[in-house]
């Protein structure tokens, strides 16, 4: 004899088999969703970046200590794996009894109490009842949960049937206590995008933002545990542990801001405001301020004794070359960029005696100096050979 029952959730029959039931669900866990990757930036089979063979002044880690902290080859225990699981208990009757027994149920996750989009199904069949309770593990995945709110819909048949009567109303999935703690923290599933603060990412390859609508001061600090602490943060192409990579500190020992490269230490403001390089700088051409070429140069109208003896050139990365001049003591400087419009500066060389220089952008080729080094006679000057310095800017 098949039972009318109806359902403590709406008014409406619901029709069964030989058992049917009501459900009266009460969710009891929402489980705080974190990360599922071992250790987070760092690997298990991960070994940590070492320190320069040769350390910079000023910056001498401590023995045994690696750029990121003590030198171990020892592999990094993996973290416990959380999922995105949560726990469903409730309650089952078959009109004002509790129901024993086998029965289908079927969730559907909505983003409204009534209408609005699905974000999930999931079917669990043969859920065994006893005594009007069960258990139920849901997953609908981690894009499901992307601190909005969400409402669960509930519909039971009896075990097999494909029967299935929807409950009413629809139950809202509340917060953990764990995350009510992050109110202001939301994600977005479609892009993986992490947001603090809310607001609009600047761009589409943003992954991470910090929003704080004001008109003065916003940003975070990264703060350590001691005067030795060695805040950081990082850059990597990738996470293979053999990429390229970089990140800037604040070196509490050596009380300076640092910015590290696979290379080493190459760049420090100290806490006085000191400056440090480890390498060279450069410019593009069109920019003025630091200079861009030098050379130390044999002027020479005779071939034997041209000779560049050293040079730089940051806007090329070329060597700087010479070539033998029209005159007596001439020579072209190229440094293989235009110098139409830019400073120079010549100096002729010479120990115990009195020479001069004077140089000129070539009309027939800008991108090198004509100079003539000369010395001073009796009857005014005359060209002559000799080394020179010549700069530009």
């Amino acid at each position: 004899m098949t039972k009318h029952l109806k359902s403590i959730f709406r008014s409406s029959t619901f029709w069964g088999g030989a058992v049917a039931g009501v459900l009266i669900a009460v969710l009891v866990l929402f489980a705080a969703r974190a990360s599922a990757q071992t250790g987070g930036d760092v690997r298990s089979d991960d070994v940590l970046p070492q320190a320069p063979d040769t350390p910079q002044s000023n910056d001498s880690p401590a023995s045994g200590d690696g750029m990121f902290g003590p030198n171990t080859t020892a592999p990094l225990a993996a973290a416990a794996t959380i999922d995105s699981s949560i726990t469903y208990q409730g309650v089952l009757k078959d009109g004002d009894q509790l129901a024993t027994g086998s029965f289908d149920l079927r969730f559907r996750l909505y983003d409204d109490p009534a209408a609005g989009t699905e974000l999930g199904e999931q079917i669990t069949s043969d859920v065994p009842v006893e005594e009007g309770q069960f258990t139920v593990p849901l997953d609908f995945g981690s894009g499901a949960y992307s601190a909005q709110a969400v409402w669960l819909e509930i519909a039971v048949s009896p075990a097999g049937a494909g029967t299935y009567e929807t409950l009413s109303p629809r139950q809202a999935i509340t917060a953990a206590p764990l995350a009510l703690g992050l109110p202001n923290v939301t994600t977005n599933p479609a892009t993986g995008r992490v947001s603090i603060g809310g607001g609009t990412a600047i761009s589409s390859f943003e992954m991470f933002g910090i929003n704080r609508p004001i008109d003065g001061w916003v940003g975070m600090y990264i703060t350590g545990g001691g005067p030795n602490a060695r805040p950081f943060y990082g850059y990597a192409t990738d996470d293979s542990g053999a990429s390229e990579y970089a990140w800037t500190e604040y070196n509490g020992a050596a009380d300076e801001w640092q910015l590290y490269t696979v290379s080493g230490n190459v760049f420090a403001v100290s806490n006085a405001g000191d400056v440090r390089a480890g390498g060279d700088f450069s410019q593009p051409a069109n920019a003025d301020g630091l200079v861009k070429a030098a050379a130390l140069v044999e002027c020479w109208p005779d071939a034997a004794f041209l000779t560049v003896y050293s040079s730089f050139n940051t806007v090329t990365g070329a060597p700087v070359t010479a070539a033998v001049g029209p005159g007596l003591g001439e020579c072209y400087v190229d440094v293989g960029f235009n110098l139409t419009g830019r400073f120079f500066s010549a100096t002729a060389v010479q120990a115990g005696a009195q020479r001069g220089v004077t140089c000129d952008v070539d009309a027939g080729n800008t991108n090198r100096l004509r100079c003539m080094r000369w010395r001073p006679t009796d009857l005014g000057a005359e060209g002559w050979g000799g080394r020179i310095m010549v700069t530009i800017y």
